[in-house]
């Protein structure tokens, strides 16, 4: 008994051992079966997936060449489109309508590349391995398709037969990556001489978002002339931008163009601008009906000959509550006028015909203009000028003059006397005569207010007799 209780005793004591052994063992197994089952998935993802790819990869492709094509001055269209496992090619023809662009037309048409063509090797995802081993749809690289004769020309103009490198990221979820560079090139007469130009687009069709990237080290051109010799020089330029897509298909967002310096030069004339920046932002409002906004340009200094003409000038203009589905139609208008083909001329009219039906019930709703300031120091003297509109809600254009009552308006400018002198042909005397404008502290001011059809200059009533006032 003794003999049985003692193996009774140990059967009690490792059962508990024996028991999470065993389940631990069984964890094991459906671990391992986890793993397995993960592995096999990866696998045939990674099988799979390439052929999704390819799937849609000419899906996507077909949506950027419709949104290219809305401009109606730029159209690409799709040759073809050839399918594989693991990657695609295909081809897309280029051409450029320089007949809408009105006066330059005519030399721009001189272009050699204005119609071209452009082949697309696609490598399928999921792992592209093009751009550094990263998870996405499909890498492509794009090159022109240009006969020997203008290859040759570009290995002259560029040092290469493949001056534009053009690429493409496609991402699973609707993102595209685009990246293009033109090398730094001289001309064989060494007129031009180009710094590289370097440009990244990213956009995401879910997100309604698209980030621009653009800088340019500048351009030089030297053109020799019978009399004299023209020089024109453009400096280092960036251009930066942050937008997103509204419900109405607006975009919305900051943008910034900086540009280092335009210097022109024949004879004896030497006109330089330096530091010129351009800044802009649009919002919408929370209720998605309303755009707010502005733009602003400045300039460092213009000179002409050595003589400083201007010094921190800046020029800023901004609007409010103006209504997005209005904007939206004519935004419509615009883009189906340029897809009709027809001449600049035609153009402008069809528009202005389809403006007159939208413009009322835009200023109906009210809106407010505003040059919030022009300023610059001219000749070292200091010029101010502004003004502001306001159209009231319920503005009916159809009333005629009528309808100036419920429209408001100031202006006001400044402009120093010791200008004055220096450019007689003002006439800012004869303005003061008339009580247009006072001399106050040797600056000529003026301030204008117009209010419920009354308009004021510098407290004195302006009869309008057009408004029957």
């Amino acid at each position: 008994m003794r003999e049985i209780f003692k193996y009774g005793s140990v059967r009690g004591v490792m059962f508990p051992y024996v028991y999470k052994l065993n389940k631990l063992q069984e964890t094991s197994m459906s671990t391992l079966q986890k793993i397995s089952l993960a592995i096999i998935a990866i696998i045939a993802l990674l099988v799979v997936a390439p052929w999704y790819a390819g799937q849609q990869v000419e899906s996507r492709l077909d949506h950027i060449i419709e949104g290219v094509n809305k401009n109606g001055l730029v159209k690409l269209e799709k040759v073809n489109f050839v399918k594989g496992y693991r990657s695609s090619t295909f081809k897309l023809k280029f051409s450029l309508d320089t007949a809408k662009l009105g006066p330059a037309a005519d030399e721009l048409a001189k272009i050699p590349l204005k119609n071209f063509e452009l082949t697309g090797n696609a490598s399928h995802g999921p792992l592209l391995m093009n751009s550094g081993l990263m998870f996405g749809l499909a890498h492509i690289d794009f090159s022109a398709d240009v006969d020997e004769a203008t290859k040759t020309e570009m290995t002259k103009l560029f040092g290469t037969q493949n001056p534009l490198k053009l690429g493409m990221d496609m991402g699973w979820g609707g993102s595209t990556h685009l990246m293009g560079s033109l090398v730094e090139f001289t001309d064989p007469e060494g007129h031009v001489h180009s710094k590289p130009v370097n440009l990244t687009v990213d956009f995401d069709n879910e997100t309604g978002t698209m980030n621009t990237e653009m800088n340019w080290g500048g351009i030089r051109i030297e053109e020799p002339g019978p009399k004299s010799q023209v020089k024109v020089e453009i400096g280092k330029m960036d251009f930066h931008s942050k937008q997103k897509r509204t419900k109405h298909q607006l975009w919305v967002g900051k943008s910034s163009f900086n540009l280092e310096k335009v210097a022109f030069q024949q004879a004896e004339l030497n006109v330089l601008l330096n530091k010129l920046a351009i800044s802009s932002g649009v919002n919408m409002d929370k209720a998605n009906e309303f755009l707010s906004g502005n733009v602003v340009f400045t300039a460092d200094d213009v000179t002409v000959n050595a003589k400083r003409y201007a010094k921190s000038f800046k020029y800023m203009m901004s609007m409010d509550h103006w209504d997005a589905e209005g904007l939206q139609k004519l935004s419509q208008v615009v883009e189906d006028a340029q897809k009709s083909g027809a001449s600049p001329e035609e153009l402008q009219m069809a528009i202005s015909m389809q403006m007159l039906g939208i413009l009322p019930n835009m200023v109906k709703k009210g809106l407010t203009l505003k040059m919030d300031t022009l300023e610059a120091l001219v000749l070292d003297q200091q010029v101010k000028a502004s003004f502001a509109i306001n159209v009231a809600e319920g503005t009916d254009v159809t009333q005629g003059m009528g309808a100036l009552k419920t429209v408001s308006a100031t202006f006001d400018v400044s402009i120093p006397k010791a200008l004055s002198d220096q450019y007689p042909a003002l006439f800012l005397d004869s303005f003061v005569q008339q009580g247009f404008a006072k001399l106050e502290a040797e600056v000529y001011l003026t301030h204008a207010e117009f209010t419920k059809g009354k308009l004021q200059v510098n407290g004195k009533d302006i009869p309008l007799p057009m408004l029957g006032m």
